[in-house]
């Protein structure tokens, strides 16, 4: 059974770690969010766009946390795809 488990989690691991490279790699900004609009994961895209480290973009609340001109442009978009 540890073998199977050990199996398991390696194969999870690769996955994570190929999505990974695909998000960090693309020019595009990429964020993920919890069910609390908490940002947990931005690529380096973001980082271009935001035009600060994702460090300082990880933690923030994606409709709170914002200029209110950039809440405005992009929460319309952002609620619609956090309902599908």
């Amino acid at each position: 059974m540890t073998s199977f488990r050990n199996t398991t989690k390696k194969a999870i691991e690769n996955h994570k770690d190929f999505y990974e490279h695909i998000l960090e790699n693309t020019h595009d900004g990429v964020w993920v969010t919890n069910k609390d609009d908490i940002i947990i994961y931005a690529n380096k895209g973001m980082e271009v766009i935001a035009g600060v480290s994702k460090i300082l973009i990880i933690g923030k609340n994606v409709l709170n946390d914002f200029p209110e001109e950039t809440i405005r442009e992009f929460s319309s978009y952002y609620l619609k795809a956090k309902q599908t």
